[in-house]
């Protein structure tokens, strides 16, 4: 499960810079910032930190005219992560 997640975050950093080159009409530094696909569990284990996270990413896929550059399968996985992480603290709260 945690490959799947490192490539859906791998694939979210890309579409993300994607978006924002053509949001500002610059040339996208796809590879520049991205971190390795293993690495990102480690970093992003804490239930918060990745629920916010994920709450920024699906902000920034998309430019100011609508166009998302990740597959909607993707996205769809990303929206199921983020649904069960709120359950999954929502439930650590005690709710």
């Amino acid at each position: 499960m945690c490959e799947i997640i490192d490539r859906l975050r791998w694939y979210c950093q890309v579409a993300n810079c994607v978006a924002w080159a053509v949001q500002y009409r610059k040339e996208p530094d796809l590879f520049g910032d991205i971190d390795e696909p293993a690495q990102v569990t480690e970093r992003l284990a804490e239930t918060q930190r990745l629920r916010q996270y994920i709450g920024r990413i699906r902000y920034n896929l998309a430019t100011n005219d609508g166009n998302v550059f990740l597959e909607e399968k993707w996205r769809g996985l990303l929206d199921d992560l983020a649904d069960a992480l709120a359950v999954e603290q929502l439930e650590r709260m005690g709710c």
